[in-house]
């Protein structure tokens, strides 16, 4: 009888794990771009403040609005200042502002698909250092979760001042599995296994001695602590909290908002043109969210109906972000999409 029920719990896990991946992968395949590689490159400020150079590579499969955005949480920090995207060492326009105590960037290119475009964005962290006592850190996310695209390659390096060579006490990447090195007694590296799916994400956190440092500006009523034990805890839960589990990342990713992070995106579709044996067709997908002014459309092609199809309509789904997040979507949001939320995102 043990055995029976071992076999059925391991049967079900499996089958739960199957149904969110697929549940993802058809995601990342609906949106018509993904994130070739994401490198944060940063560097702490004897001040505390972290100067951040994002160089995005974005790869367009299909049809897409030409704007992007990021988004960077202002929770834990003081502010976002000196903010400059460039492409092909060509400055762009770009807007920002605050909104849900996020602060967004966006910014336009020309886009024709397929292509592949990379942006370096540049921002400075004012008040990015938390001081708890004895201890300060910085923690950051790196790379956004609030995307509705896959980000290949991700690798955030972090340069200290010499005031902390060889006074971090820790160092280490959090979400995803990543590789932390230290590469000299003020380099410091994280590199993501893998390909970072749709709300998967890397942040970092470093901890040195407060004295070790003259921070001008710091948080002392935030601190980021590390994960409890409710992380082992969650892996040793029964099949009702991995279903509940399942079917919560499907809701995030169907109806999170890149813009404000709330679950109130509402997407429709109607078919413009209808496709025939001759000739594609078209959809026009508009996301509206009901809690902010956020308001995207997209046209998708639909493929030409083959000899053997019915006289219905041919349904073709789609699960991309809004523009660029991870972003509104993925930098946020961004992005990259938007993304970004709570967690920052592109797009």
């Amino acid at each position: 009888m043990i055995a029976f029920k071992q076999t059925n719990w391991r049967f079900f896990a499996a089958v739960c794990a199957c149904v969110l991946c697929l549940s993802i992968g058809l995601a990342q395949a609906a949106t018509p771009f993904f994130w070739d590689s994401i490198d944060v490159d940063m560097t702490l400020a004897a001040n505390g403040d972290l100067l951040v150079t994002e160089t995005q590579t974005y790869v367009f499969t299909d049809s897409h609005s030409n704007e992007r955005y990021r988004y960077i949480p202002l929770e834990g920090i003081d502010n976002i200042a000196d903010v400059t995207v460039y492409e092909n060492n060509e400055p762009l326009a770009i807007e920002t502002g605050n909104r849900n105590n996020n602060y967004w960037i966006r910014w336009q290119h020309p886009l024709n698909i397929p292509a592949t475009h990379t942006f370096v964005i540049k921002y400075r962290v004012v008040g990015g250092v938390q001081v708890k006592g004895n201890r300060s850190q910085l923690y950051w996310n790196a790379l956004f979760p609030e995307r509705s695209a896959a980000i290949n390659r991700g690798r955030v390096t972090l340069q200290v001042p010499e005031a902390l060579a060889d006074q971090v006490t820790s160092f280490q990447g959090e979400g995803v599995a990543s590789r932390d090195r230290k590469l000299n007694p003020t380099t410091f590296e994280f590199v993501a296994h893998g390909a970072l799916e749709p709300q998967q994400f890397l942040n970092i956190r470093v901890e040195f001695p407060t004295s070790a440092l003259d921070v001008s500006q710091a948080q002392t009523d935030y601190w980021h602590a590390k994960p409890s034990s409710l992380v082992v805890l969650f892996s040793w839960a029964g099949p009702g909290t991995i279903l509940i589990s399942i079917i919560g990342a499907i809701i995030a990713i169907r109806k999170r908002c890149p813009n404000c992070g709330k679950l109130t995106l509402q997407r429709t579709h109607r078919v413009v043109k209808n496709a025939t044996r001759y000739s594609r067709g078209q959809r026009e997908i508009s996301h509206t969210c009901q809690h902010c002014n956020y308001d995207r459309k997209f046209n998708r092609t639909i493929p030409r109906k083959s000899s053997s199809s019915s006289s219905h309509g041919v349904w073709g789904g789609y699960d991309g972000g809004s523009s660029g997040g991870s972003g509104c979507s993925s930098s946020g949001c961004g992005g990259g999409g938007c993304g970004s939320g709570g967690c920052g995102g592109g797009g």
